[in-house]
């Protein structure tokens, strides 16, 4: 890294230290007790650890949140060369993107209500507690409330605020996997039907957003009202709105679990004031707040993953896992579940555990492979992951998935459970065009095949010059670590300065990087495209960038001099393509 800033270290140190030595006392598995007393001592053993490390966990987040939120104000984020803070989280931090924004705009919203956000910061009020009373903790009714957050549960304040009816908007939606087995002759037609729905929509639509407008396209042609009945058939999950009265009921008796331990508030870690207005000062305390992070994450994991496998939850009084993270953790379901999960899977994988506790690797970059490698592949992703943005791995990883499922002769896609309840109508108008015979694979290929039709028809006629830089490109920003579709041709050499119009001297760029960090000079590029380009990105008066690297001609990057990531390698390494798409990715991705 390049200049820093002395900080104080983490004064909960000692509290973390304490806490990874009684975790590693915790065996996995664990021993099978059929005593319901020692059931309830080993869940509240158990919950004790799980507990803290969640409140040292989420103090961080808090000041992690606010850092982001600061830097997504005005052009910060455009100067260290990233197009969004979700770009900046995922490559620099490790953090998942849509993480990142939900945790920028919860510090934004405290930021409207000073005394919450106190409260939060001290430790005495849990994000899901701010959460449950933020509609209505503004302006005079705002002590109220913050008091009402200190003493009643999740429950409760939801009950009292909307009477439990309402949905968080950044709750995330349920998902569940789609799959249907394709005859062979039906899987080129899928593909390039998928191509197509990427072409209407964006080149870095997600695969469930092109599976969307699929079937969008098809139940616009062909369904008919008695087509919606499908969708009833994919009831989501219950909800816990069914059980909110047990959930009263069970407050009520444990007292809000007050024989559970009771630990002081963990209060959020200092941040400089100064460095607001400072990217390179926010950069640099975002950095030292993952990494402090890191070590409440490996006791957390562990700890949750334990605690769900015992279902401690049910023998300390809690109406579901999801009642107790919310109340006991202050976090959501989905997030610590995502967390036990990638636990589950780095022991299954002990090798990607290696690679993530020696932080050759990001946590971002171990959920992917966790998620997608399996276990014949995981050594070889982890060698070549350091040597990739995590956007250039999530596609090199969804086009090899895409592959598996051309061999195993499958259609299979994780996706929200809105997207399949729109797939089964799309699906039984398929079938009722087919007269009701075939299989699902069949009614697929009738989709494809109609969504083919239209599209090719539809597509947006361009020059040759012009398609042949976005063939080149497969139609994606190329700064190394953007997310974004490629929106405009960007002259390397400027035409002002007698830049050619050949290939050789263009390249696809997202119109923010291209109108706001290369005119602005906080992304330089320079050389030849596609193999022979020299990329700047952070560039700061008087300082060094924080990425320059070289494009080589196997498409490789060569870092000419880099303050990246501590899992990228160091100067002199050639690393593998970050800014353009693998060739393994398929088109899908």
């Amino acid at each position: 890294m390049g200049e820093s800033i002395a900080h104080a270290a983490d004064p909960n140190r000692a509290l973390l230290d304490a806490l990874a030595r009684v975790a590693a006392m915790f065996p996995r598995p664990m021993p099978r007790v059929r005593d319901l007393a020692l059931c309830v001592e080993l869940a509240r053993g158990v919950e004790t650890v799980l507990h803290a490390a969640a409140l040292g966990r989420g103090a961080i987040d808090i000041a992690v949140g606010e850092r982001l939120d600061a830097l997504s104000q005005g052009n910060l984020v455009l100067k260290l060369g990233s197009a969004s803070v979700a770009d900046y989280a995922r490559e620099w931090l490790g953090l998942n993107a849509s993480t990142a924004q939900k945790m920028s705009r919860f510090a934004r919203k405290l930021r409207e209500r000073p005394q919450l956000r106190a409260a939060v910061w001290a430790g005495e009020v849990s994000p899901r507690r701010a959460q449950a009373v933020m509609p209505v903790a503004i302006g005079d009714a705002e002590p109220y409330w913050v008091g009402r957050a200190k003493l009643d549960t999740v429950r409760s304040l939801k009950a009292q605020v909307n009477g439990g009816a309402s949905q968080d908007p950044d709750e995330d939606e349920p998902w569940a996997r789609f799959c249907v087995d394709l005859p062979p002759e039906v899987q080129p037609r899928v593909q390039k039907a998928m191509e197509l729905a990427g072409e209407q929509l964006v080149a870095n639509a997600t695969r469930q957003q092109r599976f969307e407008a699929m079937c969008q396209e098809y139940y616009g042609a062909y369904g008919e009202p008695e087509d919606e009945g499908a969708a009833e058939a994919v009831a989501p999950p219950p909800t816990e709105a069914e059980i909110e009265p047990v959930k009263e009921w069970l407050e009520e008796q444990a007292q809000q679990w007050r024989f559970l331990s009771q630990l002081e508030p963990i209060a959020a870690p200092w941040t400089d004031p100064d460095a607001r207005r400072d990217p390179s000062l926010l950069h640099d305390e975002l950095r030292r707040l993952m990494s402090m992070r890191a070590g409440w994450d490996d006791v957390f994991g562990h700890m949750a993953m334990l605690f769900k496998k015992v279902k401690g939850w049910y023998f300390l009084g809690f109406a579901s896992f999801e009642h107790y993270c919310e109340e006991r953790l202050g976090m959501s379901l989905r997030a610590v579940q995502q967390r036990v999960r990638l636990e589950q899977r780095l022991y299954r994988l002990p090798s990607l555990r290696r690679a993530l506790s020696q932080r050759r690797i990001s946590y971002e970059k171990a959920r992917l492979i966790a998620r997608y490698a399996d276990d014949a592949g995981v050594d070889g992703w982890i060698e070549r992951a350091p040597r990739m943005s995590c956007i250039g791995l999530r596609r090199a990883l969804e086009g090899h998935e895409d592959a598996k499922m051309c061999a195993r002769g499958n259609f299979s896609l994780p996706m929200p459970l809105r997207i399949r309840a729109l797939a089964a109508m799309a699906f039984r108008a398929a079938r009722r065009q087919a007269g009701g015979h075939g299989s699902p694979g069949e009614w697929l290929g009738m989709i494809a095949d109609h969504c083919i039709e239209v599209w090719e028809k539809a597509s947006p006629r361009k020059n040759a010059a012009a398609n042949s830089v976005r063939k080149r490109d497969l139609g994606l920003c190329q700064v190394p670590g953007c997310s974004r579709a490629g929106e405009h041709e960007h002259h390397v050499v400027f035409r002002s300065a007698g830049g050619g119009n050949g290939r050789s001297n263009k390249i696809l760029l997202c119109a923010t990087h291209h109108l706001q960090c290369i005119h602005k000079r906080w992304v330089r590029v320079t050389g030849e495209a596609p193999d022979k380009l020299r990329w700047q990105l952070g560039v700061r008066p008087g300082r060094p960038p924080l990425l320059d690297v070289l494009t080589m001609p196997d498409g490789s990057y060569l870092a000419a001099r880099r303050d990246w990531p501590d899992s990228f390698p160091p100067p002199g390494v050639e690393v593998a393509t970050t800014g353009r798409a693998s060739e393994e990715a398929s088109s899908l991705s």
